[in-house]
């Protein structure tokens, strides 16, 4: 093939130039607004020499393939665990295909294997890297283009030779940088717009200032580009293509229809030219994917691959390679050596083909060829994110070969083959026509029925007929032409089927059954009981009876008289009325609402403060917590991407949490009360991970990938989502549809075994446990309140205030129990803390042993209360001192069942000790009702007769 190297050499005088530039890699990330914009610069002087330009040129479109400065790896511009995974056209495929019915792999390299199940969260790498390559490539390009212009041309007093093709490459640069912000405003929607003459800041830029900057620049650039400019090189109808595609997807983008443009500038496609003279379908579609495919006058722009000169692991070295494992001989598909075992199809996408109609046992009488490339010995069809691994689980797909058009094999060097990747064809412009056409732009439908049997006709599959020409056909459609070709999960984002339902998303996220199942089965959930024994100093509960203090703790942090929208972000019907109000507020002028909704696509989210200010809109979210966690951050993402695909001028959202230090003396004070995160200037790494603007950017990825899943939780049959790692949460208990989801499999619950038949005593070690109890013991058990806003001075936000014990003193061995407690008043402005330690410390004076069942919960309460309350140190110290742990038996095994496993709770292992006992017979039987119960009490909206 003809390579850009090749084109160099031909272009350059001197006997040795640069095959790529030496480029200094500054690696930040284009989130950071107060950083230098992500730039890669190797000195003007370099420039001096003519043939830098062209070296320039030749890294930007290698860059699409290439990972480094050696190949197939080595010296790699974006670092990572593999370089061969950070290809930039590898990348890219794996963010349009996983995520859909069309492909799955077998590997989990960077965490990619989450993005089939769509289980992925911001600590996945792959957005990481992928966000990375694609900043890189376009500071690559800034890094030519600046050095291109006319200034800095005339000013260097090059020849007009020279000047002429400098001029090109910069038209051609620009090209390549616009493809890049094409993929980041596809995947990443608000992303900083980098610049030649972007200095210091560069904040998020609205979907809408990308679209139209990608737009400008390509409309440019059509009229500076030669439509016969040598391949592999961008052509005058690659860029029209380009564009073509981005009228396309203008409404998912900017919620502007621009289908009529899109038939315009697929037409133009359609009608061009290229190099190979005018454009035309390939005779044969295996053609596409060989060796020689760039001898085909389809394709419109390619990648170019050269097993000598343009070596890499992604490109069509993946696309080969990781599609040919097991018993699949790689001669077959022009290749030495083995495959690598990894690429398969998924069901769903092979019954697109209408796979074994006829009830046999063969696709012989299904006639659509592109679908007779499956590899079917010896595999099954179904494949899960599970069993992946064992590469006959699934079909193989081995669309890619290196195979030439005579049937033999192309030239390779180690893995590499001399396949191209064709990125734009005109068999896509064909459907791309049609579907703009159908959407309501203007154009010929007989012709876009045309350009539709066209495609089948070459593929053998039956014409269609215009009742059949919808967007549910084509939907499919697409996806028979067009699989693996890095555009599925785009088609399935304008299709709709990626962006539907509101409600419970992050559920959805983790699993499409939880959120089906609660929706059309909650009584299938397995009720779960409250274990003490891990009653910890948990955030994120709110109390009730603080509401009212918040809300206007907020208004006081924002120091602003505001409107409040009158509708609860509740039911559907409050939510709708909610959108219309804000709706109203905003056009009526309102400088500051309250409980601001807003949705997009059936997305809803509630702000909490919306505040005007001359940049735009500034949207604080208050998160009740001390420390950020990870579904905060998500909360913010989806605020943020609703927010910035309704239209909004979005100038900071700040994310608003409670000051864990902060300790009341007297009035709150709220400048102290809370920390506020703006995703604008905070840059506080969370999560060791990056600040939470760049977590915000790569979750809009996740966003606009996954809502898809949210869509099917409503259909009348419940997703087939398989038994995994995502039934875990939190700490690793499991997700409470367990019992069901097992059921549905035909796996029964072992039934637990009475107890008395496997109980298990380590008396040896009992003894020795026992040994540690002196006389007089007293059994000891707090109640404590949680109250989000500190009620008292000397307390912190969500601190656990003691209001309750209960002591129960045995002075000698077998003797009578003296029972002694303490309950808080109920004045409001009495902290009950002093009073309890007093009682405390006086009633517990002559015991030697206090026994306690978890004693990590009472030991923290104490050591509190020995913080805030300093004059009593030394009793409370005592006190601590004299604890004795009951749980200690249990969690070593010395006492338990084989069923008891890691149930620690007080209410599991009371009935091995005392089986006539219950907490079911108690009126109260959990401390939760009674912390909840007492803390009503401050409830500002309960009168004086319920208190």
């Amino acid at each position: 093939m003809i390579t850009i190297l090749n084109f160099i050499k031909a272009q350059s005088q001197r006997s040795t130039i640069l095959a790529v530039m030496v480029l200094l890699f500054i690696f930040l990330s284009c989130t950071d607004l107060d950083s230098p914009p992500l730039t890669l610069s190797v000195g003007e002087k370099q420039y001096d020499d003519p043939g830098t330009y062209v070296a320039a040129l030749a890294k930007l479109y290698s860059s699409l393939v290439t990972t480094g400065q050696t190949g197939p790896a080595g010296n790699a511009d974006v670092k990572g665990k593999d370089e061969g995974f950070s290809s930039y056209s590898r990348m890219i495929w794996y963010a349009e295909e996983f995520p859909t019915e069309e492909a799955i792999v077998g590997w989990n390299d960077e965490g990619i294997l989450e993005l089939y199940p769509q289980t992925w969260t911001p600590e996945n790498n792959f957005l990481f890297l992928l966000y990375t390559r694609l900043f890189t490539h376009v500071a690559q390009c800034n890094e030519l283009i600046s050095n291109s212009t006319d200034a800095v041309l005339d000013a260097r007093k090059v020849t007009e030779n020279i000047k002429t093709k400098a001029k090109l490459y910069r038209s051609e640069a620009r090209f390549l940088r616009a493809l890049s912000y094409y993929y980041l405003l596809n995947l990443f929607r608000n992303v900083p717009l980098v610049d030649v003459n972007t200095v210091a800041n560069h904040p998020q830029a609205s979907p809408q200032a990308v679209f139209d900057f990608i737009e400008k620049e390509l409309k440019e650039i059509e009229v500076l580009i030669p439509a016969n400019n040598p391949y592999p090189r961008v052509t005058k109808g690659a860029v029209q293509f380009l564009l073509s595609r981005l009228y396309l997807n203008s409404e998912v983008f900017t919620g502007v229809k621009k289908y009529s443009e899109a038939v315009t500038y697929s037409q133009l496609v359609i009608d061009g030219t290229g190099p190979l003279g005018k454009y035309e379908l390939e005779g044969t579609y295996n053609n596409l994917f060989g060796a020689d495919n760039n001898t085909s006058k389809e394709l419109i722009f390619a990648i170019e691959q050269d097993p000598y000169l343009i070596r890499s692991y992604g490109g069509t070295t993946f696309l080969i390679r990781a599609a040919i494992g097991g018993a699949m001989n790689a001669a077959t598909y022009g290749m030495n050596g083995t495959g690598w075992g990894g690429l398969r199809v998924t069901a769903p996408f092979v019954y697109y083909f209408d796979f074994n109609k006829d009830g046999d046992t063969d696709d012989n009488n299904e006639t659509d060829v592109r679908g007779k490339k499956f590899y079917r010995t010896g595999h099954l069809i179904e494949v899960t994110t599970e069993n992946v691994g064992t590469f006959t689980n699934g079909y193989a797909l081995p669309k890619y070969t290196n195979l030439k058009r005579d049937g033999t094999a192309g030239r390779q060097f180690q893995e590499t083959p001399d396949t191209d990747v064709p990125l734009f064809r005109l068999g896509e412009a064909y459907l791309n026509y049609a579907e703009a056409v159908v959407r309501g732009g203007t154009g010929d439908r007989t012709k876009a029925l045309q350009y539709v049997n066209a495609l089948r006709t070459r593929a053998s599959a039956p014409n269609i007929i215009d009742a059949d020409l919808t967007l549910d056909f084509l939907k499919v459609e697409r996806s028979r032409e067009l699989h693996w070709e890095s555009v599925r999960r785009t088609d399935l984002v304008r299709f709709g089927s990626f962006a539907k339902k509101a409600g419970k998303y992050w559920d959805g996220v983790r699993c499409a059954k939880i959120t089906w199942l609660k929706e059309n089965n909650p009584l299938a959930a397995r009720v779960t009981e409250e274990d003490e024994s891990t009653e910890t100093e948990s955030e994120g509960s709110v109390e009730s009876g603080q509401w009212v203090l918040i809300e206007s703790l907020k208004r006081k942090y924002i120091s602003a008289e505001g409107v409040e929208v009158a509708y609860r972000y509740s039911s559907e019907e409050e939510i709708k009325m909610g959108l219309n109000q804000t709706q109203e507020l905003i056009y009526a002028g309102a400088q500051t609402i309250y409980g601001a909704m807003f949705d997009y696509k059936q997305l809803a989210v509630r702000v909490d403060i919306l505040q005007k200010t001359k940049k735009g809109w500034t949207a604080y979210l208050f998160k009740y917590v001390n420390k950020v966690k990870i579904e905060n951050v998500n909360d913010v993402s989806v605020a943020y991407y609703v927010l910035s695909q309704c239209g909004l001028i979005l100038a900071d959202m700040v994310m608003v949490h409670f000051n864990e230090k902060y300790v009341r003396k007297g009035e709150i004070d709220v400048s102290q009360l809370f920390i506020a995160k703006s995703i604008v200037t905070s840059y506080e790494i969370i999560f060791n991970k990056g600040s939470l603007m760049e977590l915000i950017q790569y979750q809009q990825f996740v966003i606009d990938s996954t809502v898809e899943r949210l869509l099917d939780v409503s259909s009348e049959t419940m997703p087939r989502v398989f038994i995994g790692s995502q039934c875990k949460e939190g700490k690793g208990d499991e997700c409470t549809f367990m019992d069901y989801c097992l059921t549905q499999i035909g796996v029964e619950r072992e039934v637990e075994k009475e107890l008395s038949k496997d109980l298990i005593i380590n008396k040896t070690e009992i003894k020795n446990f026992l040994k540690k109890i002196v006389y007089p013991i007293c059994h000891m058990d707090f109640e404590t309140i949680m109250p989000m806003i500190p009620l008292f001075d000397r307390s912190r936000p969500y601190q656990q205030i003691p209001f309750q014990y209960s002591l129960h003193i045995q002075r000698v061995k077998n003797g009578e129990l003296e029972h002694y407690e303490y309950l808080a008043e109920s004045d409001l402005s009495v902290d009950p803390r002093k009073e309890l330690i007093v009682r405390l410390i006086e009633q517990t004076k002559s015991v030697k042993t206090i026994l306690v069942y978890n004693q990590t919960f009472e030991k923290s309460r104490i050591k509190e209360m020995i913080n805030d309350f300093p004059e009593f140190a030394a009793p409370l110290q005592n006190a601590i001192d004299m604890m004795v742990d009951l749980m200690v038996p249990i969690r070593s095994k010395h006492f338990t069942t084989e069923s008891l496993g890691k149930k620690y709770s007080i209410k599991y292992v009371l009935p091995l000790v005392a089986p006539e006992l219950s907490y079911d017979k108690l009126e109260i039987n959990s401390g939760r009702v009674e912390s909840e119960t007492f803390m009503a009490i401050y409830d500002c909206d309960i009168n004086d007769e319920i208190r």
